[in-house]
């Protein structure tokens, strides 16, 4: 065989194997074989051609175009006289081209003004095959490609007149839309004491050997040591916080000094509600008088009242004059001024904390909250019940879990009598004798002795769980368990001995030494009302609005939990020593003492290298807006090298708004970054990490990489760790790791179904959070894009949305939450979609947000049309509809879980054959297109405004489409998903009133950094 015939062969089997991998979906592996068979015939057009379409495929845009001018240009050097099929090759050459050429100009790939084209030869075959594109001279020009050239034109002429100020305008309107159906009642819950293992995010994620990952920060870079950031969102008490402190001092004392000259760290404390913040505000104060005053009269007193502040439901009246002194000196001027220098309160927190301190210092002043109050407010829940409600097949809980609680009751219940079995006979009868109604029988009635003993066992692990019961969590702490004996009594806990009263000194000495004769329980309780305060800084707002009664709810607050946790981390990061131990006479004093020195100890040695951030507002909307511009000083790390979330995802929908955003907030060049969180709200309902993962984000967790490209470290929601980390390597990533476009379109399909027709919500403490609407979807898109799945995708699946032609399997869950993994699998007969009700919201969010969109949107620009469509801001109104008095249905009314995010608004046509509640209960029947006709019914999911104190509701719409509503005699009604009914009567369109338009809206000012 001549070479010539060898390279023909070679040519020849490198397009077989090419169009075979092409077919199969394997893009990058085809382009890599018409790249090669293009080297070894550099005139043969075809290789060019296909490569261009695998290129394409892979997202490639300015390498598809540059391998479409290459074919081009081949076309037009070939003598043979072909002409036909050479015009057919260009014909698919000038489709291609102006479609590269839309997706890499949207994703700035490619110059909007240059094109990417590098010499004349290349704008020379653009415009000849504009020429074949559009037909010119032909009287049958392909209109597709004709049409594909003019959207070219549109795309290019509109981004070079976007400014790059436009886009961040754009991308700062869409992360400032709600993310969230709406609640009712959109009040911020406040939990004052948390409930979790205090951790260090430098040493660790938490107390088990699995949860460690200490931070080398000998391995780092300067660099790296010079940026080291942790953020804590929902930081409630900040007890990771403080033990991130700790956890760090430790770690800087080890280095070299050359390295510590580097460190610089920032701490992030974040959380919705500003009375959680002003509470740790106050805490830093006290901390930083501690580190003024350690060692001389006034650490006792700056000590207790942390003691206090921090974990008591009352304290003495001295230390709550010493606190009362912290909130004035805050309040003293606005925004306040005595800050340390390495504490600083983002400026638009302020109002809010300081709304919070106000209100102490009223309730305070006007003596309206009593000691005595106070301790009946506290009255726990019976572990007893707790242990009842667990194990009792609940019916939202899942049955695995309940036996696993069954069986630890078991265990520890077993563990006692197992005690009791090993002591002698003797001993036992003695001691079974002291509760026993009647004597033990005699050696001479065996049986009747036997039954004694047996029923005597059993009455003894009685009164030790009763007394475990009474201890709470302190049962596992014996250094703590006595203690836990006076406060089931007294709702206190011992103070040092200046600060006790005489009575409660002579009942915890006679407790301490287990003799003597205590005081009477109403002498200590007089003292206590007359000497004692309630801790101030766990009341808040909420508390006074019906049916409450201006307490907190501690009905669920085990007191020594949070003891046992501090004492718990104290001794796992070497806290107690010889001079630092628990102290017999005040155990909880000393154990919190202990933790906050070491607190102190360490901000005192890293002054000038660490800064704390006070920052409200809710952890999903304040992360992308840190990404997009805000308030914060420029300097301020927008790139965080570990986040806790706390339970926070319990709320805003799990993992799936984890990798939309949070974790694009992570450090991704750095080893160690992750972003954590826990599941408290619902452990009890999950029977696998898959069905958790699944219910959020509709994956399981292997695919969890794929789709939205982050890897997954721990994915436990029972008593353990939710953790994701950046992938190996940058976004985007290689095609060959992700979805195939089959799988991503099926997913897509699945949560845009699940989000339009979402499952049912158990209306019960064990429930799950199912709140967002349709901007995370758009969020998803946006993020896929990055992720590295090509525009076009994306671009087409959102076109057939939008249209109303998308054609899926995908189909409703009809269960109640949590939707098992096995629903993955579960498809319906392809069929299409109806999507018409939707297209309101899509409408708003791609009028507000169009400029930043990466990928072409394909629809009318005219606001005059009743179909969807893109229009200017001024045409974007802002409608509000007041609910009368009455006007709330009766279920409602009853404030069943208000505060959950689950409502949306229906607007009802005259034409429409069904109510409210009807919708509200078969919303898959309107997605399936079986309940209303196109234009009759629109369904928005994104809702500025609803709120049943104020009556007030509120929503964007093109103006043309409100106008026509009206003269319709529209209505409008709040539907909820979780109890399936309307939330409101119907409201009338000539209720509705317009307050603004869209561009007239308050835009913060903003520290933008243009790159």
């Amino acid at each position: 065989m001549t070479p010539t015939n060898t390279v023909a062969s070679d040519v020849s089997a490198l397009k077989e194997q090419g169009n075979a991998l092409f077919k199969a979906r394997r893009f990058a592996e085809s382009a890599e074989k018409y790249a090669k068979a293009e080297s070894q015939t550099p005139h043969d057009p075809v290789f060019s051609s296909n490569l261009s379409a695998a290129l394409y495929e892979l997202g490639d845009y300015a390498g598809c175009v540059h391998a479409v001018c290459r074919a081009a240009k081949k076309v037009q050097a070939l003598q043979d006289d072909d002409q036909q099929k050479n015009l057919v090759l260009l014909q698919k050459l000038s489709s291609r081209l102006p479609k590269a050429f839309i997706h890499g100009i949207l994703n700035e790939s490619i110059d909007a003004s240059s094109l990417g084209l590098v010499d004349d030869g290349e704008k020379d075959v653009l415009e000849r095959l504009r020429f074949v594109g559009e037909g010119t001279g032909s009287s049958n020009p392909d209109s597709d490609t004709s049409r594909l050239w003019e959207q070219f034109q549109r795309v290019k002429d509109e981004r070079s007149a976007i400014s790059e100020v436009d886009v961040v305008n754009a991308r700062h309107r869409l992360a400032d839309l709600p993310i969230f159906k709406k609640a009712v009642s959109p009040s911020k819950e406040y939990y004052s004491i948390g409930q979790d293992e205090v951790i260090s995010l430098v040493d660790d994620w938490g107390a088990l050997p699995e949860e460690q990952d200490p931070i080398d920060l000998a391995s780092l870079s300067s660099s790296q040591r010079k940026n080291l950031s942790f953020l804590f969102a929902g930081v409630g008490d900040a007890r990771h916080v403080f033990g991130t402190i700790i956890g760090l001092k430790k770690a800087y004392e080890k280095l070299r000094p050359a390295h510590r000259k580097d460190i610089n760290v920032h701490l992030t404390l974040l959380d919705i509600h500003p009375t959680a913040l002003a509470r740790d505000l106050c805490i830093m104060m006290l901390l930083d008088d501690l580190i003024h005053n350690a060692k001389t009269p006034l650490e006792e007193e700056i000590l207790a009242t942390l003691f206090y502040t921090y974990a008591g439901v009352v304290m003495p009246d001295k230390l709550q004059q010493t606190i009362q002194k912290t909130h004035d000196a805050l309040t003293r001027s606005e925004p306040p001024t005595q800050l340390p220098s390495w504490i600083h309160i983002i400026p638009s927190s302020i109002p809010g904390l300081l709304a919070s301190l106000k209100y102490w210092q009223t309730i305070v002043s006007s003596q309206s909250r009593t000691t005595r109050r106070m301790v009946q407010a506290h009255r726990p829940i019976s572990k007893k019940a707790t242990n009842s409600f667990l194990t009792g097949g609940h019916p939202g809980l899942d049955a695995g879990f309940s036996a696993r609680m069954q069986n630890n009751f078991d265990s520890e219940r077993q563990a006692m009598m197992n005690n009791i079995n090993q002591l002698p006979e003797d001993m036992l009868i003695e001691l079974i004798a002291k509760a026993a109604p009647t004597p033990c029988p005699g050696r001479d009635k065996p049986r009747e002795r036997a039954k004694w003993i047996e029923a005597g066992k059993e009455m003894s692990v009685d009164m030790l769980t009763d007394m475990n019961e009474k201890a709470g969590s302190a049962r596992n702490t014996p250094d703590l368990f006595r203690e836990a004996q006076m406060y089931h009594k007294t709702r206190c806990f011992v103070p040092p001995r200046s600060f006790r009263g005489r009575n409660m000194a002579d009942w915890w000495s006679c407790i301490r030494r287990n003799d003597g004769v205590p005081p009477s329980m109403d002498e200590v309780s007089r003292e206590m009302e007359n000497t004692w305060k309630p801790n101030y800084s766990l009341f808040d707002a909420w508390f006074d609005r019906p049916p409450r009664d201006g307490y907190p709810n501690l009905a669920t607050l085990d007191a020594f939990q949070l003891l046992q946790q501090i004492h718990g981390f104290n001794k796992r990061k070497g806290l107690f020593d010889a001079r630092s131990s628990v102290d017999e006479d005040c155990p909880s004093f000393s154990v919190v003492s202990i933790f906050f020195k070491a607190v102190a100890e360490a901000i005192k040695i890293l002054k000038g290298k660490i800064m704390f951030e006070f920052l409200q507002g809710d952890m999903c909307h304040t992360l992308a807006k840190m990404r997009v511009g805000d308030d914060r000083p420029s300097d301020f790390p927008r790139k965080f090298t570990r986040m806790w979330l706390s339970n926070v995802p319990d709320y805003t929908h799990g993992p799936m708004n984890m990798a939309l955003y949070i974790l694009p907030n992570l450090d991704d060049r750095h080893l160690y970054s992750a972003a954590a969180s826990n599941c408290l709200l619902n452990t009890g309902i999950w029977a696998s990490p898959a069905d958790f993962c699944h219910t959020y984000t509709l994956l399981s967790v292997a695919d969890v990489p794929r789709f939205l490209g982050y890897r997954v470290k721990h994915m436990e929601p029972v008593f353990g760790l939710i953790s994701l980390t950046p992938p190996s390597q940058p976004f985007p990533l290689p095609l060959f790791q992700l979805a195939s476009r089959v799988e991503l379109i099926h997913w897509l399909s699945r949560v845009l179904v699940y989000t339009l027709a979402p499952p049912q919500s158990r209306m019960e403490a064990f429930r799950v959070m199912y709140p967002n609407n349709l901007v995370p979807f758009l969020n998803i898109l946006l993020h896929l894009q990055t992720v590295g799945f090509p525009s076009h995708w994306l671009s087409e699946f959102l076109d057939d949305v939008l249209h109303d032609r998308l054609m899926s399997t995908a189909t409703p869950y009809s269960g109640t939450m949590p939707t098992p993994i096995i629903e993955a699998k579960r498809v319906v007969q392809r069929r299409k979609l109806f999507l018409d009700p939707w297209k309101v919201d899509w409408e708003n969010m791609l009028s507000i947000a169009h400029e930043a969109l990466p990928f072409p949107i394909h629809v009318a620009h005219d606001s005059t049309s009743d179909e969807i469509c893109i229009t200017s801001q001024d045409e974007i109104g802002h409608y509000q509809a007041t609910v009368g008095p009455s006007g709330w249905c009766f279920p409602t009314q009853m404030m069943r879980l208000n505060t959950d995010q689950c409502a949306v608004l229906i607007f009802i046509g005259p034409k429409a054959q069904y109510g409210a509640d009807w919708l509200a209960k078969n919303m898959a029947e309107v997605l399936e297109g079986r309940a209303t006709r196109k234009g009759d019914v629109y369904v928005l999911t994104v809702v500025d405004e609803m709120n049943m104190g104020s009556s007030k509701i509120s929503w964007r719409m093109r103006r043309s489409r409100a106008d026509k509503m009206k003269k319709e005699k529209w209505t409008m009604v709040p539907i909820r998903f979780d109890a399936r009914e309307a939330a409101a009567n119907p409201i009338p369109s000539s209720k509705w009133k317009e307050i603004w338009s869209t561009s007239q809206s308050p835009i913060p000012d903003l520290n933008l950094e243009l790159d």
